[in-house]
């Protein structure tokens, strides 16, 4: 749902459904292609400024340090605690080549 967006999601949700071959009421599938309207990914709490603070330069590098950075985010379940975001953003640029 982050990656791709509500209504991509719902598509891919509805599509699978199909094929799962789960009758119309499933409370499951149901479930699931509804999630968009009970859940909304927040919004990413860095930027590329944070990075740029911090002495990196744009680039090939920054990309790769957003990129970086927001997988972490996702796989730290979407923190949004300030310390916690300067951690992951630290931990990015040491870990990041």
């Amino acid at each position: 749902l982050h990656r791709i967006g509500p209504e991509a999601f719902r598509d891919r949700a509805l599509l699978a459904w199909g094929d799962s071959g789960a009758g119309p009421d499933d409370p499951h599938w149901a479930a699931l292609e509804t999630l968009p309207d009970r859940w909304s990914p927040p919004q990413r709490p860095f930027a590329a400024k944070d990075f740029l603070a911090r002495g990196e330069i744009g680039g090939a590098r920054l990309g790769r340090l957003m990129r970086a950075a927001e997988a972490a985010w996702v796989a730290d379940g979407f923190p949004i605690d300030a310390g916690h975001v300067v951690a992951l953003i630290e931990r990015v640029r040491t870990e990041t080549v």
